[in-house]
């Protein structure tokens, strides 16, 4: 485990944080930041650009860097924002709100890169949180908007109501409760009124074969989000524009071929589909 590498490599900070690098990253920290900062910022290249700083946070959060978790979160952020995934960059958002506490008395200093305000973690969480409801607004990705109205911000200013006896306290829970109520009265409209429809978009399984890609995708599956609108055939086409040395196949290819040089991807259409509850929650009967 991690741990037991540190003990052996005690006195050795160098090798012990390159080591650890290794095992979460397969590759070394300055590598990783070096070829993403060549990866150019475009759809074709989203699924490597998601991919490689999933793996960094992943390391960053296990080895407790938080400063340096923050930064490639706010990476990922505007990387989802500039492609327009409004969803994922929440998502990105709430990871950030999720590592602070519910807590006025830690107070965070100004963060100008992120153009946030010194205040409490109390405070930063709340305005994270409501930053990510405004982009799963912008994504329509409503129904999320609202659980997490309900599930997270509702709660903490009915507790602070029932608990507290100060008048600001109170004053200001009051204040934000009648906000998420005109927030969640807005949302559900939008649910219901005929000029919002919401066009929904295809999945796909793609399949990378052994061969003839980076080391970030060769021989894995991933499920893929096309965009709005987006049919299989275009789907496609941005796969080829990425790899264009690359087969498509509609078809997957027999295990009795993968030794083949054919530099392939299987691509075909997925339906997502709500787990069964005790799948869901890990609990079995």
């Amino acid at each position: 485990t991690p741990d037991k590498i540190r003990h052996l490599l005690k006195g050795n900070m160098k090798w012990k944080y390159l080591f650890i690098q290794f095992h979460y990253l397969e590759s070394s920290l300055v590598e990783i930041e070096t070829h993403l900062s060549l990866l150019p910022a475009t759809h074709e290249y989203e699924y490597e650009h998601t991919i490689i700083i999933t793996k960094v946070l992943n390391y960053l959060k296990k080895t407790g860097q938080n400063a340096e978790y923050i930064q490639m979160l706010y990476k990922l952020h505007t990387l989802h924002l500039s492609l327009g995934n409004h969803v994922e960059a929440a998502q990105a958002v709430l990871d950030y709100a999720n590592i602070l506490p519910w807590d006025f008395s830690v107070s965070l200093p100004e963060d100008s890169d992120l153009q946030l305000p010194s205040e409490s973690a109390f405070e930063r969480r709340e305005r994270l949180i409501s930053g990510a409801i405004q982009l799963l607004s912008e994504g329509k990705y409503y129904e999320k908007a609202l659980d997490i109205i309900n599930k997270v911000l509702r709660p903490q200013y009915i507790s602070q109501i029932k608990n507290f006896d100060q008048k600001d306290v109170l004053a200001r829970a009051g204040k934000k409760l009648a906000e998420i109520n005109a927030i969640e009265l807005d949302l559900s409209k939008k649910l219901r009124e005929k000029g919002h429809e919401r066009f929904f978009e295809e999945y796909f399984l793609v399949e990378f074969g052994p061969k003839g890609f980076p080391k970030s995708v060769e021989g894995k599956t991933f499920i893929c989000r096309g965009k709005v609108l987006e049919k299989l055939a275009t789907f496609i086409q941005r796969l080829k524009s990425r790899y264009p040395k690359a087969e498509i196949l509609q078809q997957r290819m027999p295990k009795d071929a993968t030794n083949d040089d054919k530099v392939w991807i299987h691509v075909k259409i997925c339906k997502p589909t709500t787990l069964p509850s005790f799948l869901a929650t890990g609990k079995h009967s």
